[in-house]
C-alpha cells in the first residue's frame, strides 16, 4: 500500500467567503455543509488510497474539501466505481448522526431535519449524470465500459451537456445559485473537452506504464479500451498494447 502523499492548500476564496458567511450570519449553515461535503470528499481519498492511488493535492475550499487523485479515470473501472460511490454512500451516516444530534441537545430538531435535507439534496445533486459529478463519473464509467477511450469521453461529455442544457431549459434548478452551478458545470464540460487531445496522451502514458492485466480484447480500432487488454490488428497483424503504445510513443521513457 503506497503511502499517503499530498500538498495541501487553503483555498484564497476564504478571503472572500468567511466574512460574506459573518456578515450574512450563514456561519453556522456553511459549517454543517462544509461538515457534509468535506466528509464526502475524505471517503473518496479513504477508498482512493486504499486502493493504491497517489494525490497530487488536497484543496480546503468554503465549501469542502477537494482532492487531485493522480491518473483518475484511467485505472481498472471497477476500482474507481467504488471510489465514486464512496462519497454518496458516506453521506448516509448523516441520516442518523443529525437527529442523533438532536436527540442530545447538539441541535435543535427543526435545524436536524433541514440538516437532513440538505444532505439528500446534495447527495441527488451528486448523482445527476453530469459530469464531472459523482454521477457523470459513473456515466463515465459506463460508456468506457464498452468503447474505446476517446469515444467513451466524447460521449460522457456529450450526455453531461444535453443533460446539463435539459434541466437549464426546462428550469428543474432554479435561483441565482442554480443559475451559478449551471454555468459553472457548463465551463468545466468545455474545458474538459478542450483538453481531450491532452488527457487521450496521458490515458496511453498511463497504459505505456502500468500493464493491464484485463481480459484481451482483439479489436480493429486505432485506440484503446480501457477495461481490457488490447490486441489491436495493424497492418496485417495482431500486436498487443504494449507494443502498439511502443510503436506511438517510439524511444519515449516515462
Amino acid at each position: 500500500m503506497k503511502h499517503l502523499k499530498y500538498k495541501l492548500c487553503i483555498s484564497k476564496l476564504w478571503l472572500v467567503a468567511l466574512p460574506l458567511f459573518i456578515y450574512l450570519h450563514l456561519t453556522k449553515y456553511m459549517c454543517f455543509i462544509f461538515l457534509i461535503l468535506s466528509f464526502h470528499e475524505c471517503a473518496h481519498i479513504l477508498v482512493a488510497w486504499l486502493m493504491g492511488y497517489e494525490f497530487e493535492k488536497i484543496v480546503i475550499y468554503p465549501f469542502g474539501l477537494s482532492a487531485s487523485i493522480r491518473n483518475i479515470g484511467h485505472g481498472k473501472l471497477i476500482k474507481e466505481i467504488v471510489i465514486i460511490i464512496a462519497g454518496p454512500l458516506s453521506q448516509l451516516v448523516f441520516v442518523v448522526l443529525f437527529p442523533h444530534w438532536a436527540s442530545i441537545g447538539l441541535i435543535s430538531d427543526g435545524f436536524a431535519k433541514y440538516l437532513k435535507m440538505i444532505n439528500a439534496n446534495i447527495m441527488v445533486f451528486n448523482l445527476l449524470p453530469i459530469y464531472p459529478l459523482d454521477g457523470g463519473r459513473l456515466l463515465q464509467s459506463f460508456f468506457h465500459s464498452f468503447l474505446t477511450y476517446q469515444k467513451a469521453q466524447k460521449w460522457t461529455l456529450a450526455t453531461s451537456m444535453a443533460i446539463l442544457l435539459g434541466i437549464v431549459v426546462s428550469s428543474l434548478l432554479k435561483g441565482w445559485s442554480a443559475l451559478v452551478i449551471e454555468l459553472f458545470l457548463a465551463v468545466q464540460l468545455i474545458m474538459t473537452w478542450l483538453q481531450l487531445p491532452y488527457d487521450r496522451l496521458a490515458f496511453y502514458c498511463y497504459r505505456y506504464v502500468h500493464a493491464s492485466n484485463e481480459l484481451p480484447l482483439l479489436h480493429h480500432q486505432s485506440d484503446l479500451y480501457r477495461g481490457r487488454y488490447n490486441i489491436i490488428e495493424k497492418n496485417g497483424h495482431w500486436i498487443d498494447e504494449k507494443a502498439w503504445l511502443r510503436r506511438m510513443f517510439g524511444s519515449f521513457k516515462p
